[in-house]
């Protein structure tokens, strides 16, 4: 018997450095007709008067220390033409204006990775012009939603201000510290937050100082603020964005689920997972997010990431018999069962014998054959959060 592995290396996966270098010189071109330069102008003179600071010599202490601190350097780069279109917007906002971006959409569809690579690709450009310090070319994750362990405002003291001066010690400190610093930070889930809280955040919107326990510190010029929430018509936890915040966002992007071939360009990206079986994850998910599954874009690179494995490749003596036990095990109509496989495969052909035949419909069986069947339908249902929506299990996959 002869056996044959399939799957393709991370290293293979991963985008090309020379294709994210064409696309930085691309967004350079288009921002240079937004005065890009002039902005840098104005970074370079924060950094010359910031750099023997003491005060800002303590806050990059205290960045960097403090434990309800979590600054990190972004990693996520934009996948798919749709995803580089609105970093592209993104950018724009970044450099000509201090007002704060937001990106709103159903859950699931990638915000929060959106803001990240936003900011991985800002300081990217930026890089280009200035040399910029390590301790400031970060992307602070906020979470708005009290349910999580995450969200630092919930485990401060109640936020208040003196003489219309928001004090250190009464806000989240990572927050005012990521303004001093020049972070980009997110404030996801937004509208999660209890009106109070967003009415005391406004005040962020429009700091010209930071107030700290050693001194002030101008904002600085590279801190940007995004917002990502799910509208209340999305969500039945969101409360609506308040009227004065709403007015302080200079630029808002709807963000849908990415299309079909943009979520094979980010899961090629993320993980080791064969081709056919990258599809299959894209396909499951957009199906189930199309019958009000709460699926996203986690649920495929969680799939691709747990099932991944190589795969020997059956001959087609053993292919033959495994396929019928395969479909004996389904309960299904043969034509039916290869069909529905074939269009979650990307394969677009109605000659069920060619489908049997293409390599990508034989590595599936094979893979089925090696994860057993009940245990595959098992794993995927529960990776998809089946038990939280009311889908007709999309057929009983495969």
């Amino acid at each position: 018997m002869q056996l044959k592995v399939i799957g393709e290396s991370i290293k293979d996966k991963k985008p090309e450095f020379n294709e994210n270098e064409k696309r930085i010189n691309e967004l350079i071109r288009y921002l240079e007709h937004y005065n890009i330069d002039k902005y840098v102008e104005v970074v370079e003179d924060w950094l010359n008067s910031v750099k023997n600071s003491p005060v800002l010599e303590k806050i990059v202490q205290e960045s960097t220390s403090n434990q309800y601190t979590y600054p990190y350097s972004p990693k996520y780069w934009p996948y798919g033409e749709s995803q580089w279109g609105i970093v592209k917007k993104v950018l724009q906002n970044f450099i000509t204006t201090s007002t704060a971006t937001a990106l709103y959409g159903p859950p699931g569809t990638g915000k929060t990775v959106l803001a990240e690579a936003s900011a991985n690709v800002f300081f990217k450009v930026l890089d280009k012009y200035i040399g910029l310090p390590d301790w400031a070319k970060k992307f602070t994750l906020y979470q708005m939603n009290p349910s999580s362990v995450k969200s630092a405002i919930w485990l401060s003291k109640e936020p208040t201000s003196n003489n219309g001066i928001l004090e250190f010690r009464y806000v989240p400190q990572f927050l005012l510290l990521s303004r001093a610093l020049g972070h980009v930070a997110l404030l996801d889930e937004f509208t999660h937050a209890p009106e109070d809280i967003q009415g005391f955040l406004n005040s962020i919107f429009e700091l010209s100082e930071v107030d700290t326990p050693y001194g002030r510190l101008p904002v600085s010029p590279l801190s940007k603020l995004v917002i990502a929430y799910n509208p209340p018509s999305w969500s039945n936890t969101a409360r609506s964005l308040s009227y004065t915040i709403e007015n302080r966002v200079g630029l808002k992007i709807s963000v849908d689920m990415p299309s079909r071939e943009d979520l094979l360009t980010l899961a090629k990206g993320e993980t080791d997972a064969p081709d056919f079986l990258i599809k299959y994850a894209v396909s499951l998910v957009l199906e189930a997010r199309k019958q009000n599954s709460k699926s996203s874009i986690r649920q495929i690179l969680s799939l691709c990431k747990i099932l991944s494995r190589d795969i020997k490749a059956l001959d087609e003596e053993e292919f033959s018999e495994v396929h019928s036990s395969i479909l004996k095990s389904a309960n299904q109509d043969e034509k039916v069962f290869i069909k529905r496989v074939a269009g979650r495969l990307w394969i677009q052909d109605d000659d069920v014998l060619k489908i049997l035949n293409n390599k990508d419909y034989r590595y599936f069986i094979s893979f089925l054959n090696e994860t057993g069947y009940p245990d595959f339908v098992e794993l995927v249902t529960g990776i998809l959060h089946e038990e939280e929506w009311h889908g007709l299990v999309l057929d009983q996959l495969p």
